[in-house]
């Protein structure tokens, strides 16, 4: 990983969000709930309790690699893409984002972020895929999502149900408890609305 001069580079990505927080963004679908930045000391905290216990992307036999690798995180309405720069400079995760905005996109693209338009509900589960733009929930060993949609209901239902045995999610402002559905806590901040860890049984 490249050195990394934390303060500019916390300080950018404060800025950034903040800069996009005030801007007015025209969302293409009516469901879709405002981007809001969720504090990043609190995400760093959620990220790092994650991290701890996700596993590592496993090897792409298809690739010839029979290497495990850092594991993949995805940010669900990523926004700008700062929690994906975030993931990627502190964890050297494999970090990705997805968002329905083009506009977001381009600004985490123009910083490198690999982030790219893409709708929350179309994502499918996955399985062993060749390129990004077929990459699904299940693809992912670490998935973060903060209340992107008015139809929060559906959208955690699918998150869960998608995702792969041993993933991490991370859960921010959700209406559901993942833990009623069994899945294991592993850090919770709150529980009105619902912020913490989970991995998936």
């Amino acid at each position: 990983m490249p050195d990394v001069h934390w303060p500019s580079f916390l300080r950018e990505l404060a800025a950034t969000e903040t800069a996009w927080n005030t801007q007015p963004v025209r969302y293409p679908r009516e469901d879709a709930v405002p981007w809001l930045p969720f504090p990043m000391s609190q995400f760093v905290t959620l990220l790092t309790e994650a991290v701890t216990v996700a596993p590592p992307q496993p090897p792409n036999g298809l690739l010839g690699s029979q290497e495990h690798t850092a594991p993949r995180f995805l940010d669900v309405g990523c926004g700008p893409g700062t929690k994906v720069r975030l993931a990627k400079a502190m964890f050297g995760l494999n970090a990705y984002g997805i968002d329905i905005v083009s506009r977001f996109i381009s600004e985490a693209q123009a910083h490198g972020a690999a982030c790219m338009v893409k709708d929350a509900f179309d994502l499918p589960a996955g399985g062993v895929p060749m390129t990004t733009s077929a990459w699904g929930y299940s693809d992912y060993q670490i998935v973060y999502v903060n209340r992107p949609s008015s139809m929060q209901d559906e959208l955690e239902q699918l998150v869960m149900d998608r995702m792969a045995p041993d993933a991490v999610l991370i859960a921010v402002n959700w209406r559901n408890d993942p833990g009623k559905q069994g899945w294991f806590m592993q850090h919770q901040e709150y529980g009105d609305p619902v912020c913490g860890v989970w991995v998936k049984p």
